[in-house]
């Protein structure tokens, strides 16, 4: 499957033989209404007046036809999927893979607390899709202090003279 960037996903069915094809034709109507308003500025008034739409019925038709012999060869067959979110639970992965070998303990990152010495099991945790490696609070530091550095340098380059 492909991502269509529109938040789907598609994948083109070779073996599909169309032989019919429909059309959805859609037709709104408006009730148009004229709205009046009185602003005042400064004590002095001003009147607006405006349209404003509303849709009264939405209509839609259904057609069909029969396509014509040789036709299909210009179209294609594509299946679409809306986004599927996945959810990972500790018990999918394999046994002693997610903890350190022989331990008894479950590994607080793996089951999703932040807490050391967790008393969570892998069958009662509810999202395992967390990071494998420990947590930390200075996550990302560096590349902030990083990237304020070189700002800060190319901005005196900017203003100092040479």
């Amino acid at each position: 499957m492909t991502p269509d960037g529109l938040g789907s996903c598609f994948s083109t069915v070779a073996d599909y033989k169309p032989s019919v094809g429909c059309s959805v034709d859609e037709e709104v109507t408006y009730d148009w209404q004229e709205i009046t308003r009185t602003v005042t500025y400064s004590g002095d008034a001003e009147i607006h007046t405006f349209q404003h739409a509303s849709i009264s019925t939405v209509s839609a038709e259904t057609t069909t036809t029969a396509l014509e012999r040789g036709s299909e060869r210009f179209l294609t067959g594509i299946d679409i999927v809306p986004v599927v979110t996945i959810v990972h639970h500790q018990s999918d992965l394999p046994a002693g893979s997610a903890g350190t070998a022989g331990s008894t303990k479950p590994d607080s990152a793996a089951t999703g607390s932040s807490r050391g010495g967790s008393s969570a099991t892998a069958a009662s945790t509810s999202n395992a899709a967390v990071r494998l490696v420990s947590r930390s609070s200075w996550d990302g530091l560096g590349a902030v202090v990083g990237i304020s550095t070189a700002a800060m340098a190319l901005g005196a380059a900017m203003i100092l003279p040479w």
